[in-house]
This record gives structure tokens, C-alpha cells and sequence, in this order.
């Protein structure tokens, strides 16, 4: 019986042995590393229990299997976890680091299966470490647990494969908590040349829970440093080589997270290297050629994600190289763009006193052109990046750039580098607390060329935003990424984009109604970039400062709930209590392109587009605008200077002290409330606003104005005025396009001084309740509408124009009241320009029974001197508007049969005045320049041959200032610098030599009116080159030139005359006296053009002229040289016949006109040089008066000409030359003491007379051989 009993308690107790062995599947390597424990109760001096301790023999096995507490050893074992009793919490205590080497051994260091559900600890000391190096395996993988818990360690996977072994530690499954202090987790490398896939993660949570970390520095592994690959096509299929994606590793990875809570404290997130290609193909024929390496994250996943300080670092994209021995066809599709710092968004985490960077996009070389394709993006990463709905965030967020520093040449090129943004939110709403959230810059550095016709090329290198999505904004700082700079050589059309980023981009919610507040904060957005193509189009624009898109997916500021259809209300509300918002500055934006659009706009302060947007402080700042290869579009990029725009608001408001440095734009806003604020610039309403209150809070800058409409589209405005002093805002109005700009409630009170435009014939302004113009106000209707519901009251000095362009009118519509023109000098204009010489024009309603009630005499009509008027202020054939009725008449107080040689010419003159094909453009000239017309075509020949003249006079002034300038080398001035010799002794000096001149003349002249000729410029300049001999006292040369002259009036004709020279000349005599001879002659060509384009016709002359002068020098004690002179010039002007268009055309006769001019005078010049301020240099000035006198101005002054059709003969009239005149001059002649084959002289001439006043200006070089 004892023995049976034995028996059966044996077997039981087997029995429970094999069911707890069964029940219980732990496993320790049995070459060591790890041993079980088991605790007698006694603690060491760190607080670990001590104990039996069991390897891993089968004796130990029903220890090792069962046990809940094992100890590292040291070594290169492992450890594998099944216990499935949850209640039981198994704890790993890590004495020595273990290493698993690159044996056959794949299995984790640690390893907790599906099976074990309790708790588990891995404790440590002395930052043990575990290292995993072989390429399959991990350091800890837990796939299953109730909580996690691990204190201390540094956990190691070297390396990895393409599937396998892509973390140091992963943690799944884990029920509730994990919680890690104090630990660092390196993940693997990619180092095997076969392995195509990136770095691994440092650590790894699937779907956890609650996770709390502290004190953790996660790193993710480098893709493969040197990834080299090549291939040899010998076929002529189209081929592909893929490199796989070789990118760096992320730090820290949450998988399966969107429903958990993580707690960080001093947490380093860091991703590791991307990986680099060097890729050579020895044979290449229509090949692709894919390659990846986009740079890590520092944390990737998507949970509710909270760090108290930390540092999150995505990683810079890899470069790639490819280089063809063979071939230059092929294409390369190559991806690399930066890593972001936190890839997946927070939740509705906290982030406090973090720094988070991402990287910059990668590099691309090929070293070949290619008639192939290039596919390259490389844009910077975010440093926050997915939904972070119900987020508080502060800190430092920098953002990466586009890839840099790049250049191929290929058939089409396709490239995208964009910067990165700082916070890019695609959830619910988020708060700013504070900190620094810059974006990256678009790719710089970058050189891209196609001699493809057929190419296409484009380019993307915008700057990144500050930050994006639904936010509100306690403070910060904010700043938009710069655009790129590149260069395009492509023969077909290329596009480039660069502009900068904004500051910061408030989105909606997806579709859900939110409320955004910015406190304060300063928002700042980045420059447009540098870009240049040979063709095709670029935009370089400045960013904005502040994006506000609260419009729904039908781009108004309605949504659709999902019962009830679409209400009337917005979907977000932007507040913006204070802060400062700055445009970027346009960029540079060059096209050789003539087809091309180059645009460089200077971003906006902020952008309102769509919601309900209160504005109670801030200031807001335009960007200036950048440089394009069109001078019309910088024009007006550099006119349009916005500080708000707002569009397709339910509400847009400014109250209190809102600062708005540069244009206000808004369009389509359901309500618009101008409360408060101060306006430096513009304000311009556009499209659709019947709701706009302007509050004489607004404060405006005089020299500002409101411009209603554009000319683009129908526009509606309506401003209510609540207060009688709201219509004085703005002392400038403009209402431009097909725009109906209306003022209601009140009557419309303006500033004095107003100035109002309606630009074009749809346009109008309308007094709803009536108005009254202030002292000095002006309405500029045009072809326009006016229009009044009540008194029109024009006040002192106060003005309306009305416009008559002769097919359409300008309108004044008053209804229900008058147009009271009682003030002093008030008045209303009417003109018009007929294109008919007789007709009628309705101007309009002129108010209730306007033939009593309107003041007739302050209608002032003017339809042109070729017209009579007269009005009936209420016309009922034609609806009682004010009418306006004219006919033809050729004015006598302006021009009169008298000034006509014969009745013939005069009866020319109406009849081609009243034709209807030439009346209009001679009546539009207005009374003074429609005679000037008339009488240069009919009354007056061209001044031609003063020209000519004058030019031959200023012709024999150079030759005999020339003259004067040898002399004085060689008789009374001394060419020998005066320190070396004593006063008045001349230097040494050659008998004889040669020498070359040249000389020039500027000579601005005006002839005063008289009683028969205009007053009229003539204006001219020449040059001459003489070369010459000296003997002694005898100097002989020739000199050649040309010159030009214009006689103009302006509004009525100009003639432009050529004129070629030649002369001979000499002077004989030195110190005392000299004789100037000269002989020239010359041609001359003068083209005649005037006002009407008649057809332009040539005057062809000729002009002989002879010079005689004499002087004798006088010196006097006070070192001067006087010198009394007397010349004669001869000249005769011989002019071909010619014909002449003109109202009527005629056959002009020759003409020869003959000029003795007599000039007596004096010069007075220094005795001696002049050392100029010790210097080197010498000079002597000097200064002349001569009288002038024309012993032939008595000539004729007629010219005889007969019609074309020989109807009859008559003559016109010649201006005579001026008699006498008096010119004064001054000179100034300089040489180098030490260089004294060069001299430089400058003159300066006044010749005046009764009618007649002329500017010269002339120069001379001379060089002597």
C-alpha cells in the first residue's frame, strides 16, 4: 500500500512537472550569456536580488524554463520569453553586455513571443549594452506583453537585411504600459552590397498603449555608404536598372499608434545617413535608370505624441552619381528627398522645449548629357509633418531645403525641389504656444540645359511654409522659405516656380467650423527666388506673411452640414489680436522669351481668403516687388502693393489700432467693416461687396485712393455711410472698369478737394441719397455715369466733366432733387470731340424741372475751336435729358482770312477743315496748335535754311577758334612749364609741325513768336576733324563735318536737317596780328514731318560760304591779353524745288538765299598760362563779346510755289534773319605740362537778339604729331 502510494505521488508529481513545462516555454541559450534565477531573499548593494543561479543545461530546464527572473552573464547568448501567465512579471537583470556575433544564430538577444502575456523589467547597470550583429536578428523583439519596462542600457543592431532585422528593439503588442528610462537604441546599418533597402530604427512600438520615455536617445541606422551598381545593355530594348531605396534609417518608429499616448522626457530622436549610388553602365541604349535615397525621420508614426524637451532630427537625403561609357540615351528617375523631424503627426500631443530639424533634399551628378529624361525630387523635409489635431506645440522647428549644388544636361527634365515646411498640420486644429518654426529654402545652385526642341522642361523650387493647417497662435516666430535660384538653357519652352513660402497657412479643419486666433507673433514670408531661362515662363513671387484659405471644396465660405443642405454661414473664424505680418520680396524672374511671362510680385502681408476674419491689431506690410526681363510687368508689380487681401469673406473687419503699411484689397466679401485702423496705401474693392462701412475712425493718407473695380469682370460696390463725415475719407476716388460704385443710407459729404475718376464708359458712381461736393472737389465723369437720388450741391470752386468722345457720352442722372450750382465759381463741363461738324448729344438728367431749377451759365461747353454750341437744359424730345446742340465754323478770332496771301488758300483751308475725314483730328488739336498746323502747312515755309545757316556759322567759329589755339602755342603764350623758366620767357619750339583736331558743338536756340510765326525751337550739334601744318607764322589745313539741326514747334511740326562739310583754311601772323582765311561748303537734307502724318517730304540745298578775320593783340600791365577782332562770312543757300504736302499740295519753286554777316568783338584772355592749383596742368581762360550784324536781312521773305493741280500760284512766307545780335562767350584751354601734345578746350557761347535766344556748347581735342 506504500509503495503504491509512492507511486501515485511520483507520478503526480510528474505529471505537474510536464504541465507546468508545457505551460510554461521560456528558453536561455546553452552556450550562455543568460542564466536563470532564483531568489533566496537576499539583496546586493544596487537592490538585486541574489540567488541560485541555472544555465542552460537540460538539468536546469524545469528552472530556466519557468523562471521569472534571469541575469546576463556577459557572452553571446540569448534569451526567449513564453511564459503566458499574465498575473506573473518576469524581470531581466543585464550584469554584462552581450554580443551575438554573425553565426547562425538569427534569433533576438531578447525574445518575448506571442505566448507571454505577463509583465516584463529589463533592468541594467553601467549602460550595459546589446549588440546584435548578425544581419537577420535584433536585440529585443517583444511581440507580446501586459507592461514593458526597461531602465537603462544601450541596445545595438548593427546591421540589416532587406526584410529582415530592420530594428534594435521592437516592443509589440504591449497591452498597457511602456515605460523606458534612461536607455539608447542604435539601429542597424545597411553595410552588404545586396541589401537594397534603407537603415534601419533605432526603437520600434507596435501598437502600443501608454508609453512613457525618459531620458531616451533612439538613432536610426545609415543606408548603404556606397552603393555601386552597373550593367551592359547590348540590346536595343528599353531597359531598367533599379537601386532600390537606400535611404537612412528612422530614429524612433511608432507602428499601429494612432491610438496611443506617449510621455518624453529629454528624448533624441535621430535618423540615421541616407545611403549614396554611384551607378556606371558600360553600354547604354534607351535605359532607365530608378535610384532612391530619401533621408530618415527622427520619429515616425502617428499617436498622441507629448515631449518635454527634446531633440528630433530628420536627416539630408543621399547623393547619387551616374556615369555612361558608352551612349547618351537613357533615362534617370532618381528620388531623395530630406527626412522629416517628426514623420506622422501628434495627435493632440504637447510639445514644450523641443528642437526638431529635418533634412535637405539630396544630390544628383551625371556626368553624361542625355538625349533621355531626368526625374528628379528633392524637396527639403518638414520638421512636423501629419495630423496634430488638438496639438499645443513650442519650440524650434527648422525645416529642410531642396536639393542644391546640381546641373545636367537632358532631353526633358522634370524637377522638383521645394523646401520643407516647419509644421505641416493635415488634422484639427492645433495652439502655437511660442517658439521658431522656419521653412526650408527651394534648391539653389542649379544649372539645367536641353538643345531639344521638342524638350519639355520644368522646375519647381518654391520655398517651404512656416507652418500649415488649422491653428491658433498664442506667439512666435514664422518665416517662409526662400525660392530656389536656377539656370535654364532650353530650346523649347521651359516653367519655372520659385516663389517663397509663407509665413504661416491657416487651413480648414476638413470641412469642420473652427475658430483661429493669432495673438502676436511675427510672420514673415520668404523671397521669391533667382531663376533664368532662354524660354518659356517663371514665377519668382514674394510669399505672404499670413494665408488664411477658410473656403470650403465649392470655394466660397459656406459649408454643407450633413442635415438642413447649405447654410449661411462660414466655415472658420480668423482673429488677429495683434503681431506683424510681412510680405516677402519678389524675386528675379528673367526670361530671353519674348513670349515668355515673367512675374516677380512682392508677397502680400496677408491673405484672407473665405470665413469670418476680425482683425483688432497687428501691422501689415506689403514685399517690394523683384526684377523681371519685362520692364510693363515690373511696372506693375511695383504699383500693386498689398499689405490685406481679403476675398469671399463672410465678414472681414479691421478694428483698433490695426497698422496696414501698403494696399488693402478686398473681393467678393459678403461684409466688409472698415471700424479702425490706418491705411497707407490703396484700398481697392473688387467684384461683388454690397455691404461696405468705412468709419471715420479709418484713417487714410491724402495722397491715397479708393479704386472701385479693375478691368477685369463686372464689379458691385456699395458703401453705407452711417456718419455724414465717412464720405471725407478718401480725397481720391477712381472707378475703374465696368463698375457700379454706389454710397447709401446718408447723403455722400466729400473732402474738399476732391478728385473722382470713372475710367471707362460702363463705369458709375451713384449717390443713392444725394451729395454735396466740397470746396475744390472735381468729377471726372468721362463717358461715364453720374447719377443722384436727391441734391446734387456743387460747391465753391467745385467742378463735374462730362464727356462727349464722339460716338458715346458721358451721363449726369439726378432724380428726386437738383443740380444746385449756387456756390461761387461752381460749375459743370461738358466737352466733346464730334467726329461729325454738326450734331446733337444728351448728357443726361440735370435734375427735376432742370429748365427753371439749373444755373445755365455754369454750363461750360467746349466741343473744340471748330465748333458753336449751344444747350437746352431740358429737352423733351429727348426725354428732358440736357442736350447739346453743335455746328462747324471756322473760328476769326483765331485764324482769318487776312493771314492768307490769296482768298484761295483760305477757301482750301474750310474745306479741307470741314471734311468729316479730316475735321475731327484738326479740331481735337485745340485752337492754338490747329492754327500752328495751318499755318506751317499753308501760311509759313520751314525754317530750313536757318539751319543751315547756323550750322555753317558755328562751321567757321570752330576753324577760327582753331586759328586762336595755334596761335596762342606759338605767339604770346608760353608752352614751356613756367617753373622752369622765368615769367614771359617762351620755351624752345619746333619751326614747324603737324598736328590733328577735333571739335564739337551743342547749340540749344528759340525764336520768339510774332505777329506772323510761332515761336519755335532750333536745335543742333556737329562735329569736325581737321588736320593741319604750321610754317612759322602761316598755319594751312582741311577739316570735314557734319552736323545736324531740328525745327520744331511742338503739337504741330518738326523738320530734322543732315548736313556734310568740307573746308580749307589757314591763318597767317603770330604775336601781335593775325588774317584768318577759310573757304567750305556743304549739302544738306531736311525731312519735314507734322502732327497729322501727312506724308513726310525731303528739302535738299546746298551752302558755299567764305570767312575773312582779322585781330591784333594788346597786352596789358595787368597780365592780360586783349585782343580786338573783325570777321566777315559769306554765305549763299541754294535750295531745289520740291513738293510739298500739306491741305493742299504744292509745287515749292528754288530758292537761293544769300547772308553777309559782319562780327566785330573782343577777346580777352590771359597773358600767360595759368598753373592749375599746382597741378602740372596749364590753362588760360578767356572771354569774348561780339556784335553781329546781317547786312542782308532786308532779303526777301517769301518763297513762291504753285498747286499740283496748277488751280493757282501764291508764295509763303520766310522768317527773316535777326539783324543785330550780341553774343557773349567764355573758354577755357587746358594741356598737361608734361604731356604737351594733347590740349583740351571747352567754350561756352550766349547769342541773343529782340527775337532769337541761343545755348552753345562746343569742345575741342587736339593732338599733335
Amino acid at each position: 500500500m506504500i509503495i503504491f502510494k509512492n507511486k501515485i505521488f511520483i507520478s503526480l508529481i510528474l505529471i505537474i512537472i510536464v504541465i507546468i513545462n508545457s505551460y510554461a516555454q521560456n528558453a536561455i541559450d546553452l552556450d550562455g550569456g543568460f542564466v536563470a534565477l532564483t531568489p533566496n531573499g537576499n539583496i546586493d548593494d544596487g537592490g538585486w536580488p541574489l540567488g541560485e543561479q541555472y544555465d542552460g543545461v537540460n538539468a536546469n530546464s524545469s528552472i530556466w524554463r519557468t523562471a521569472t527572473n534571469y541575469v546576463a552573464t556577459g557572452g553571446a547568448g540569448w534569451l526567449q520569453l513564453g511564459n503566458p501567465n499574465a498575473s506573473e512579471t518576469t524581470t531581466i537583470y543585464l550584469r554584462n553586455g552581450i554580443t551575438r556575433v554573425n553565426d547562425s544564430q538569427q534569433d533576438p538577444i531578447i525574445y518575448a513571443n506571442n505566448d507571454f502575456t505577463g509583465n516584463l523589467y529589463i533592468e541594467t547597470r553601467d549602460n550595459i549594452r546589446l549588440q546584435q550583429d548578425h544581419n537577420n536578428g535584433t536585440a529585443i523583439n517583444v511581440l507580446n506583453a501586459q507592461n514593458v519596462f526597461i531602465n537603462g542600457g544601450t541596445y545595438d543592431s548593427t546591421r540589416r537585411t532587406a526584410n529582415d532585422g530592420q530594428f534594435a528593439v521592437n516592443l509589440s503588442g504591449v497591452d498597457n504600459t511602456i515605460k523606458i528610462d534612461n536607455a539608447t537604441f542604435l539601429g542597424p546599418d545597411v553595410d552588404q552590397a545586396w541589401v537594397t533597402t534603407g537603415g534601419g530604427t533605432g526603437l520600434q512600438l507596435t501598437s502600443p498603449n501608454i508609453v512613457i520615455l525618459n531620458n531616451i536617445t533612439s538613432e536610426g541606422g545609415m543606408g548603404k555608404q556606397r552603393r555601386e551598381g552597373s550593367f551592359d545593355d547590348t540590346s536595343n530594348d528599353a531597359g531598367t536598372w533599379t537601386g532600390g531605396s537606400i535611404g537612412g534609417g528612422n530614429g524612433l518608429t511608432l507602428s499601429a499608434a494612432g491610438s496611443a499616448t506617449v510621455y518624453a522626457t529629454n528624448l533624441i530622436a535621430e535618423a540615421g545617413d541616407a545611403g549614396n549610388f554611384f551607378v556606371t553602365a558600360n553600354r547604354v541604349d534607351n535605359d532607365t535608370i530608378n535610384m532612391e535615397s530619401s533621408g530618415g525621420s527622427g520619429i515616425v508614426g502617428s499617436s498622441a505624441l507629448n515631449i518635454m524637451t527634446g531633440t528630433i532630427t530628420g536627416k539630408d537625403a543621399g547623393e547619387a552619381t551616374f556615369n555612361s561609357n558608352d551612349g547618351d540615351n537613357f533615362n534617370v528617375n532618381w528620388t531623395a528627398n530630406g527626412g522629416d523631424g517628426i514623420s506622422g503627426g501628434i495627435n493632440a500631443g504637447i510639445l514644450t522645449n523641443v528642437v526638431v530639424t529635418s533634412g535637405d533634399g539630396g544630390y544628383l551628378t551625371i556626368e553624361l548629357p542625355t538625349s533621355g529624361s531626368v526625374s528628379y525630387v528633392g524637396n527639403g523635409g518638414s520638421a512636423l509633418s501629419g495630423a496634430a489635431s488638438g496639438a499645443n506645440i513650442s519650440g524650434i522647428f527648422l525645416a529642410g531645403h531642396g536639393s542644391s549644388d546640381f546641373s545636367h544636361q537632358a532631353g526633358d527634365s522634370t524637377i522638383s525641389i521645394d523646401g520643407g515646411r516647419a509644421i505641416d498640420n493635415t488634422g484639427l486644429q492645433i495652439t502655437i504656444q511660442n517658439g521658431t518654426y522656419t521653412a526650408g529654402n527651394g534648391g539653389t545652385n542649379v544649372l539645367i540645359s536641353s538643345s531639344d526642341s521638342t524638350s519639355t522642361t520644368s522646375i519647381t523650387s518654391t520655398g517651404g511654409d512656416g507652418i500649415v493647417g488649422p491653428l491658433t497662435i498664442k506667439n512666435g516666430l514664422f518665416k517662409g522659405g526662400h525660392g530656389g535660384q536656377a539656370v535654364l538653357y532650353t530650346e523649347n519652352s521651359a516653367d519655372a516656380l520659385a516663389n517663397g513660402g509663407n509665413a504661416a497657412s491657416i487651413s480648414t479643419a476638413n470641412g469642420t467650423s473652427f475658430n483661429s486666433v493669432i495673438e502676436n507673433g511675427s510672420f514673415t514670408g520668404g523671397n521669391g527666388g533667382n531663376i533664368t531661362l532662354t524660354n518659356g515662363s517663371v514665377i519668382a513671387n514674394g510669399g505672404f506673411g499670413l494665408y488664411s484659405d477658410l473656403l470650403d471644396t465649392d470655394g466660397d465660405s459656406l459649408f454643407i452640414q450633413s442635415v438642413g443642405g447649405i447654410i449661411t454661414t462660414n466655415i472658420g473664424t480668423l482673429i488677429i489680436n495683434d503681431g506683424t505680418f510681412t510680405g516677402g520680396s519678389g524675386g528675379r524672374a528673367i526670361t530671353d522669351d519674348a513670349t515668355g511671362t515673367p512675374l516677380a510680385r512682392g508677397g502680400f502681408g496677408a491673405v484672407l481668403a473665405g470665413g469670418t476674419n476680425i482683425i483688432n491689431g497687428g501691422s501689415f506690410t506689403y514685399g517690394n516687388a523683384g526684377l523681371t526681363s519685362s520692364s510693363s510687368i515690373d511696372a506693375l508689380s511695383s504699383a500693386f502693393k498689398v499689405a490685406i487681401y481679403s476675398s469671399n469673406s463672410v465678414l472681414t473687419e479691421i478694428n483698433g489700432e490695426v497698422l496696414i503699411n501698403g494696399d488693402f484689397a478686398a473681393s467678393n466679401n459678403q461684409k466688409l467693416n472698415l471700424n479702425g485702423g490706418r491705411l497707407i496705401g490703396n484700398l481697392y474693392l473688387l467684384n461683388s461687396m454690397t455691404n461696405v462701412a468705412i468709419a471715420s475712425a479709418f484713417e487714410t493718407s491724402d495722397d491715397q485712393s479708393l479704386i472701385a473695380g479693375d478691368s477685369i469682370g463686372t464689379h458691385e460696390i456699395n458703401i453705407n455711410v452711417s456718419d455724414i463725415n465717412e464720405g471725407a475719407i478718401f480725397k481720391n476716388i477712381t472707378v475703374a472698369g465696368d463698375t457700379k460704385l454706389s454710397y447709401s443710407n446718408l447723403q455722400f459729404q466729400s473732402a474738399n478737394n476732391l478728385i473722382v475718376e470713372i475710367l471707362q464708359p460702363t463705369g458709375e458712381l451713384e449717390f443713392k441719397n444725394g451729395a454735396k461736393l466740397t470746396s475744390g472737389s472735381q468729377i471726372n465723369v468721362g463717358t461715364g455715369t453720374l447719377s443722384s437720388s436727391g441734391d446734387l450741391i456743387i460747391d465753391d470752386n467745385a467742378s463735374v466733366d462730362i464727356n462727349f468722345n464722339g460716338s458715346s457720352s458721358g451721363k449726369l442722372n439726378v432724380n428726386s432733387g437738383i443740380v444746385d450750382l449756387s456756390a461761387s465759381n461752381a460749375k459743370i463741363n461738358l466737352t466733346g470731340t464730334p467726329t461729325n461738324t454738326s450734331g446733337t448729344v444728351s448728357y443726361g438728367l440735370f435734375g427735376d424741372s432742370a429748365a427753371t431749377t439749373l444755373d445755365q451759365s455754369k454750363i461750360i461747353v467746349d466741343f473744340g475751336w471748330l465748333l458753336d454750341t449751344s444747350i437746352n437744359p431740358q429737352d423733351s424730345s429727348s426725354s428732358n435729358e440736357l442736350v447739346v446742340t453743335y455746328s462747324f465754323v471756322l473760328p476769326t478770332n483765331h485764324i482769318s482770312q487776312g493771314e492768307f496771301s490769296n482768298s484761295n488758300q483760305y477757301n482750301d483751308v474750310v474745306n479741307y477743315a470741314s471734311n468729316t475725314n479730316n475735321f475731327s483730328n484738326l479740331n481735337s488739336l485745340g485752337a492754338v496748335n490747329g492754327k500752328e498746323l495751318i499755318k506751317i502747312s499753308e501760311i509759313n515755309e520751314i525754317n530750313a535754311s536757318d539751319g543751315v545757316f547756323k550750322d555753317h556759322y558755328q562751321l567757321h567759329n570752330l576753324i577760327s577758334a582753331r586759328n586762336t589755339e595755334v596761335r596762342s602755342r606759338h605767339g604770346f603764350a608760353s608752352s614751356v612749364y613756367q617753373k622752369n623758366r622765368p615769367k614771359g620767357i617762351s620755351g624752345p619750339s619746333s619751326k614747324d609741325h603737324s598736328q590733328g583736331w577735333i571739335r564739337s558743338y551743342n547749340v540749344r536756340g528759340n525764336y520768339n513768336a510774332t505777329s506772323l510765326f510761332s515761336s519755335h525751337n532750333l536745335d543742333g550739334s556737329g562735329t569736325i576733324i581737321g588736320f593741319d601744318k604750321y610754317y612759322d607764322n602761316i598755319l594751312i589745313g582741311i577739316a570735314a563735318g557734319s552736323g545736324s539741326s531740328k525745327s520744331y514747334v511742338d503739337s504741330a511740326y518738326a523738320s530734322d536737317t543732315d548736313m556734310v562739310n568740307g573746308s580749307i583754311y589757314s591763318t597767317v601772323g603770330g604775336r601781335k596780328k593775325y588774317l584768318d582765311l577759310a573757304f567750305s561748303y556743304g549739302d544738306a537734307k531736311t525731312d519735314v514731318n507734322d502732327v497729322f502724318n501727312i506724308t513726310s517730304y525731303d528739302v535738299n540745298a546746298s551752302m558755299q560760304s567764305f570767312y575773312i578775320g582779322s585781330g591784333y593783340s594788346l597786352s596789358s600791365n595787368k597780365g592780360l591779353q586783349l585782343t580786338p577782332e573783325i570777321s566777315f562770312l559769306y554765305s549763299k543757300y541754294d535750295q531745289d524745288s520740291y513738293v510739298r504736302p500739306g491741305i493742299t499740295e504744292k509745287i515749292v519753286d528754288e530758292y537761293t538765299s544769300t547772308s553777309k554777316l559782319l562780327t566785330a568783338g573782343v577777346n580777352i584772355a590771359t597773358q600767360y598760362q595759368i598753373d592749375w592749383f599746382n597741378l602740372g596742368l596749364a590753362m588760360i581762360p578767356e572771354f569774348r563779346l561780339h556784335w553781329l550784324h546781317e547786312m542782308n536781312s532786308n532779303e526777301s521773305d517769301v518763297i513762291n510755289y504753285t498747286l499740283s493741280d496748277g488751280s493757282y500760284s501764291s508764295s509763303l512766307n520766310l522768317r527773316s534773319r535777326d539783324e543785330n545780335l550780341l553774343k557773349v562767350g567764355v573758354g577755357l584751354n587746358v594741356w598737361s605740362w608734361f604731356s604737351k601734345n594733347t590740349r583740351l578746350e571747352l567754350d561756352y557761347d550766349l547769342t541773343t537778339s529782340d527775337n532769337y535766344k541761343e545755348h552753345l556748347i562746343s569742345g575741342k581735342i587736339g593732338i599733335k604729331f
